[in-house]
Order: C-alpha cells, then structure tokens, then sequence
C-alpha cells in the first residue's frame, strides 16, 4: 500500500514538471542570437563602395543617390559586393549608369581603404544589377543563392555605405513579400523582395542576407521613389510671421527642418520599407558577364 501510494506521488510530480516545460520556449527553434554576427562577419569584407562622377540628368532620369563634392561635381554613389575572387563586384545598374567619368571602388577588406577603377561587364536595366570588374586576385566574395525557397518571415540583414559615411553600415529586418513588379515606370517586371527595415540612401547595391547563413539573396534597391523637391514646402514669397521664440520663428523653423530631413533621408512619411532585386539575376547575369570576359 505504501509503495503504491508513493507511486501515485511520483506519477503526479513528473506528470506536472512534463505539464510546465511544455509551456517553455524550445532551444532549438529559431536562429541562434549568435548566428547574426556570424553571418555579418562572412558578408562585410565583401562589399565596397561604388562611386563616380555622373550627369546631373541622368542622376535625377534614374532617380539615384547622388553627392555634391567641394568643387561642385556631382557623383553618383552606392554599393556593391564581391562575388568573385577574380575581382568581379555587383552592384546597381543605377548606381553606375549615370556615371561619365571612371568607376571608382573601395574596399576595407584587409583593414585599410583601397581604391580601384573598375569597367562594367555587364548590365540588366530591369533587375537594376550590374556587374563591374577589378584588377586583381585573391578577394573576399560572397555565396549568392537563388531566394526562390526563401519564405516571406525570413530574417534577413543588408549592408552598405550609407550616404556621408565613409564605412559600412549593418541593418537587420525581415522579408515582407516577395512579389513581381516593375522597379520603375517603363521597366519589366522582376522578381522582388520586400522588406520591413529602412533602406537608407547609399544602400543600393548592397548585399541582402539571410541572417542564419550570410548567404546573398538579394541586392539592395535604395533609389528615390520621388523627387523630394516635389515634396519640400515653400513658404509664401511675402510670408511674415506673427511668433517669436527667442528671435526664432517657429513656422519657418519646422517647415526649414522638414525640407532639410527630406534632402537628407528622402519621403520622412515612409514606413520603413525597401526592395531588393531577387539574386537570381545576380546569378544570370554573372553568366553573361563571364562568357563576355571569356572572349576578350
């Protein structure tokens, strides 16, 4: 009797541990936390900054980031990354289609800033990628997959060099959608990723990751969805304000802030959500370009 009565305590004791730890969240679902810095640590010394001087119309018809330089030139600038160690980068067609004068790339792979030219091997104006070549060997590159098994909820990072920084940026989000659309007015539709984190300016080009395995499904797609100056408020020519702050007037103060936040990180009504090319361009176009380097 005593037996089986310690028996029936026992029973009870294991049926409400079993009845609690069901309710705990399981170790194994979900990427480590300590995947993310993984992944970010085999994607960062692939990418490189793409820059050059462009034609002002060109810049505004593609609607690319662009920067003014001390001696009033105007570059067009962005991202790229390595996928090849032979010197081949990807990047945005965008980015380097406005560009009149040499392509210029840097690199911080090995610690310090190295400049090189770089010439396009190939183009697809609808996908907006574009693959340029450097001379020499031996580079960082990344492993490009095509995202078609990638489902929408994924967690993804990116990585570029935003405008006005002179080193890469990490940013970390999730796929939102994948659809098929045209990235601009007049192109085909392609192929799409969609994602819930800010793509800020000087991010086209750069590499979307899956943040378990920094495999590249993506590239980065931050051109302007509008000219701003469309956007910026103008204030009356015979404007006169009745308020004073401090001898400062707050209407034009709040109206000079939005216009300013406008030149600088473009439609402050947006809700935090970019695009990427599907890498499966990435991979189509690396064949073009690798037959075309073939026949030279």
């Amino acid at each position: 009797m005593r037996l089986s009565g310690y028996c029936h305590y026992v029973a009870v004791f294991v049926g409400a541990v079993v009845f609690l730890t069901s309710f705990a969240p399981a170790q194994s679902q979900g990427p480590a936390l300590a995947e993310f810095p993984a992944a970010v640590g085999r994607v960062l010394p692939c990418v490189v900054r793409v820059s050059g001087e462009a034609n002002p119309e060109q810049i505004r018809g593609l609607m690319a980031e662009s920067f003014v330089s001390a001696d009033k030139k105007i570059y067009s600038i962005g991202s790229g990354f390595f996928v090849s160690a032979d010197g081949k980068i990807v990047t945005a067609n965008h980015v380097v289609a406005p560009i009149t004068g040499d392509i210029t790339t840097e690199t911080k792979y090995t610690g310090k800033l190295v400049k090189h030219k770089a010439v396009i091997l190939a183009q697809d104006k609808h996908a907006d990628v574009a693959i340029l070549k450097i001379n020499g060997e031996g580079y960082p590159k990344v492993d490009t997959v095509d995202p078609v098994q990638v489902p929408v909820g994924e967690g993804i990072g990116f990585v570029g060099y935003p405008r006005g920084f002179p080193f890469p940026m990490v940013n970390k989000g999730i796929v939102s959608a994948k659809e098929s659309s045209p990235l601009m007015q007049g192109l085909d539709a392609r192929n799409l990723i969609a994602l819930n984190a800010f793509v800020n300016p000087g991010n086209s080009g750069g590499p979307l990751f899956l943040e378990r395995t920094g495999q590249v499904i993506g590239l980065v797609n931050a051109r302007q969805t509008a000219d701003v100056k469309e956007r910026m408020i103008k204030l009356p020519s015979d404007y006169k304000s009745g308020i004073s702050l401090g001898n400062v007037d707050p209407i034009r103060l709040s109206v000079e802030t939005y216009n300013k936040n406008l030149e600088l990180i473009g439609d402050v009504s947006q809700f935090g959500i970019g695009f990427a090319a599907s890498a499966e361009y990435i991979l189509k176009l690396q064949t073009t370009a690798n037959a075309s380097e073939s026949k030279k």
